[in-house]
Parts: C-alpha cells; sequence; structure tokens
C-alpha cells in the first residue's frame, strides 16, 4: 500500500514538474534592419528564406509608437478577395484588438495557450491555406516580433584557420528572450531547440538551422511568429501563443523607455508640459480620439522607394502607385521581402512637437479599418488621432498634446502577379516594411542596429494568380488529369461551415471535384 501511495505521489510530482518546466519554457525574438553581421552568406536576407528583417538583440527592438494603427485593402485585394476575405483579415485584427494593455497582463502569461493552430481536413484536402492566420501572422513582423523558431540560434561568423585542408569555424550565437526574466532561451512555448550548422550549395549560404531538442511529443514549431514559415496546408489559428504575447509586451511596455522620434505625420495641438508620474510606471499616450474627416485623393507616392525588379503588372490602386513602386526581391521560400530604412523629418510648419526623446511603448494599440468613400472607391477618409505623448526630460514626464491626420492607411493588404519561384512554383505573398532606426541616440559608444520605430506602411501583397496547375515532362505528362495542384488561398475554421475558396465566386465543391478526379 505505501510502495503503490509513494509511486502515484512520484508519478504526481514528476508530471507537475515537466508541466512546470514546460510553462517555464518561454521564448521570443524581435524585428528589425539587418545588423551588420547579419548578411546572406550567414543565412540572412536569403532568397531562400525572405526574411523581411534581421533578428534584434534585447533593447534594439523597433515598435510603432502611436495608440492608433489604421489598416486598408487595395482594390486588387477586393477584386480577389471580395469582401470576405476583407471580413476574414478584420477577424485577425480582432484578436490583436482584443489584447489587453500589456500593462494588465499577468507575470507569467499563464492566461495564453502555448499553442493556437488547427486543423480543419476538409481544408487540407483542398490544400487551402487561411488568409486570416496568414495576416495574423504577418502582423506579427508588422509588430515587431520575428520568427523565435527560425531565430533561436544563429550564426555569427564563420572563419577559416590553418593550412590546407583548412579548419572551418563557426560561432553561434542566441536571440531568444524569456519574457519574463528576458534572458536568452532555447523554448518557444514549451519545446526547446537545439541546432545543426548546414552549408547550402544552390544558392551557397550557411545556417544554423533548428530541430525540437526535449520532449518529442510536444508540438513544436507552433507560435503564431513562425507561422507562415513553418504553416500546412488546412491549418488555422485561433489567438495568440502566450511566447507571442510576452514578445508583445515586453516590446511595447511603458516601463520600456527607448529614445525614438516621432512620427511625421503628427502635429503639436498643445504642450509640453510637465505631468505627474513616476518614470517606469503608469501607462503612456493617455485618451485616445478618433475622428473621421472629409475624404481626399491620395498622391502619387506611397513612399516606398524602389530597390530592383519591379512587379510584373501595374495596377489601378487607391493607393497611387504603390504597387508599382514596390519591388520584388529575395523571391524563394514563399516570400518576398524588402525593407526601407530612412529618418525622420517633418514637413515644415510651425505646429512641430518634440520630437527625438525618451520614450515609453503605448501599452496598447487599437487597430482601425480605413473606410473609402465607396467600396472600390479612390478617396480615403481621413482619420485624425489625438492622443498625449509623454516623453522623459530630466527625469520626469513631460506631456504634449498631438494629433496625426492619418491620410494612408499604416497598413496595406493587396493582391498581385507575383510570378515563380525559381521558376518552379508560385510565389505565395510579398511583405515590405520601414525601419527607422535611433540607435545612434540610444548609445554613446560603436553603432547599433536598433533601437528604432516603425513608421509604416507596412505592405502585404497576396499572390492573385493562384491557383496554379504543374505539368512536367518527362514525368507527369502535359494534361489535366496529370498536373500537380499548388495551395490556394481560403477560408475556414472549426465549425461545419464549408470553407471558402478565393478568387471570389469559387466553390469548395468543385476544388473538392477537382482532388477527387483520378
Amino acid at each position: 500500500m505505501y510502495n503503490r501511495f509513494k509511486f502515484t505521489f512520484i508519478s504526481v510530482l514528476l508530471a507537475l514538474m515537466t508541466f512546470s518546466l514546460t510553462q517555464s519554457a518561454k521564448g521570443f525574438a524581435l524585428l528589425g534592419q539587418f545588423a551588420s553581421y547579419q548578411i546572406p552568406i550567414l543565412g540572412y536576407n536569403t532568397a531562400y528564406l525572405g526574411d523581411l528583417g534581421g533578428p534584434m538583440a534585447l533593447g534594439d527592438e523597433y515598435r510603432w509608437n502611436v495608440p492608433v494603427v489604421v489598416y486598408g485593402f487595395d482594390e486588387t485585394f477586393v477584386d480577389y478577395f471580395g469582401s470576405k476575405g476583407m471580413t476574414e483579415v478584420g477577424k485577425a485584427f480582432g484578436i490583436l484588438n482584443n489584447l489587453p494593455p500589456t500593462s494588465k497582463m499577468s507575470a507569467a502569461l499563464t492566461e495564453f495557450p502555448l499553442d493556437t493552430t488547427r486543423q480543419n481536413f476538409r481544408a487540407t484536402t483542398a490544400s487551402l491555406l487561411d488568409v486570416k492566420s496568414f495576416s495574423l501572422g504577418y502582423m506579427m513582423e508588422g509588430l515587431g516580433l520575428a520568427n523565435p523558431e527560425r531565430f533561436t540560434w544563429l550564426l555569427y561568423n564563420r572563419t577559416l584557420t590553418g593550412p590546407a585542408p583548412q579548419v572551418t569555424n563557426y560561432f553561434v550565437i542566441s536571440r531568444n528572450y524569456d519574457p519574463v526574466t528576458l534572458l536568452q532561451t532555447n523554448a518557444v512555448n514549451g519545446a526547446h531547440y537545439g541546432y545543426v550548422v548546414h552549408e547550402y550549395t544552390v544558392p551557397t549560404f550557411y545556417d544554423a538551422d533548428e530541430y525540437q531538442k526535449v520532449d518529442p511529443d510536444f508540438v513544436g514549431f507552433h507560435s503564431v511568429a513562425s507561422y507562415t514559415l513553418f504553416a500546412n496546408v488546412g491549418t488555422y489559428l485561433t489567438g495568440l501563443t502566450r511566447d507571442d504575447v510576452g514578445g508583445l509586451k515586453y516590446i511595447y511596455s511603458p516601463k520600456n523607455f527607448n529614445n525614438e522620434g516621432v512620427n511625421p505625420s503628427i502635429r503639436l495641438v498643445s504642450g509640453p508640459a510637465a505631468v505627474p508620474g513616476t518614470v517606469g510606471g503608469g501607462n503612456v499616450g493617455g485618451g485616445v480620439t478618433v475622428g473621421v474627416g472629409a475624404t481626399s485623393p491620395y498622391g502619387s507616392s506611397f513612399g516606398i522607394n524602389s530597390i530592383a525588379t519591379a512587379l510584373p503588372n501595374p495596377y489601378d490602386s487607391p493607393f497611387g502607385t504603390i504597387l508599382t513602386n514596390i519591388t520584388l526581391t529575395n523571391v524563394v521560400g514563399g516570400v518576398i521581402n524588402t525593407n526601407v530604412v530612412g529618418g525622420v523629418t517633418n514637413t515644415p510648419g510651425t505646429n512641430l512637437p518634440v520630437n527625438i526623446a525618451l520614450r515609453a511603448g503605448v501599452d496598447k494599440i487599437t487597430f482601425v479599418q480605413g473606410r473609402f468613400d465607396s467600396l472600390l472607391g479612390v478617396s480615403f477618409k481621413n482619420i485624425t488621432n489625438t492622443f498625449s505623448d509623454r516623453f522623459v526630460t530630466n527625469g520626469a514626464f513631460v506631456s504634449q498634446i498631438v494629433s496625426r491626420a492619418i491620410t494612408t492607411p499604416d497598413v496595406i493588404f493587396a493582391a498581385g502577379d507575383l510570378g515563380l519561384i525559381n521558376n518552379l512554383r508560385p510565389v505565395l505573398s510579398f511583405r515590405s516594411l520601414g525601419f527607422t532606426s535611433f540607435g545612434a541616440n540610444n548609445t554613446v559608444v560603436g553603432t547599433r542596429a536598433g533601437p528604432g520605430v516603425i513608421f509604416g506602411p507596412f505592405v502585404v501583397i497576396y499572390n492573385n494568380i493562384l491557383p496554379i496547375e504543374y505539368n512536367a515532362r518527362p514525368g507527369t505528362g502535359f494534361d489535366d488529369t496529370s498536373a500537380t495542384r499548388f495551395v490556394r488561398w481560403g477560408s475556414y475554421d472549426g465549425t461545419d461551415t464549408e470553407p471558402t475558396v478565393y478568387p471570389q465566386g469559387a466553390s469548395i465543391l468543385d476544388v473538392e471535384n477537382q482532388v477527387l478526379t483520378p
């Protein structure tokens, strides 16, 4: 009896210890402009992986420093995805809007789940990818989070030493941080990761690739920040995981201070004036007032620089020439990326706010959908956001009331012909994000890749050429019965509701009939 009780007690204790270790295994990664050592040969900004930015050291994070961010849809998105697609993307922002302020989150974040990935088997059979879940995953980048499973381990340097045959030396570091202790960690959402350095030849680059190291029964590679790289067909997201939230909590905490400038569109309403409060505590940003103004047409430029090859086709866009100004670079691995780096300039005027100063995180961002005078109109209804901008001077908070006239959305969703990867498979999406570094204002020695501010726009373009069928000879043949069918965009969840298939007007029944046709 005693032995049986002792065995049961030990079993329960071990189970509790395992649960405790799993709960304590946390990690997030920060996204920003590439540091000097983050070069393609070491696995950064490669055509194969399509990185939007590089993993940042703690303290070098990039973030929005406004309390309201506006998202909108290009006409090309509406043409392909219709109102249903707009609604589904809106659900992704609903998940973000439902997050509490970072100051209201628990220290251990136990109120958030470790895994939010689910499977819809009907969508799996039809090879569908969920547009809501991809949009939520991309917004992790748009908010300053990098893929933690990809950057748990990374290469800092590679050297060759000695006479022939030379010795190859790899120096490996981590850019994955525990959201509670802020220490480096090899874990994300309970799963631990080791690495193997691989030497790739086509194209030539080297990378420290992660593998799940501990507890093989635990499902790894499931953070929302990593979803768009590791997603399988038929999967979808129900929300953010604990460590996604942990990363956002760190970035936007009102206790996280960085020297940073204001958005160039911000104008002073009143102030600055001293306000009561202790540096390091309380909320930053104050009340938020959102008002809709008169309509105004867009200008001819959306502010994104051309880098290399233009998009295959011009588009008639309500955002001016945005889609012809964006360029396609790093086209492999299902994504295409570029990043834009620039300084802060204020338009000449008389109502200029205090610009570069020590500011805290805004605590919570509210996402608002931008509206047009008609569904496919070219006039965007301006949004004016008035709020209290607090910064630190001589160890005390100072407040200035500022207004931001938002004449173009901060986040844009569009659709376009993105071509093929190495002439073999379609590119899924393109993302572009502008980083502005204030690293020089946050150090007295050396250089830093950050911290910095995300001023936008953050642009996500989904491939609207899907679905595509592939034939090859010698191989499968040249007719429809022997074709390989690539993925296509869809919307679905865990209910019995039929999955929606895009482009709008397509039917899940037609797709299933194609799948089942011999």
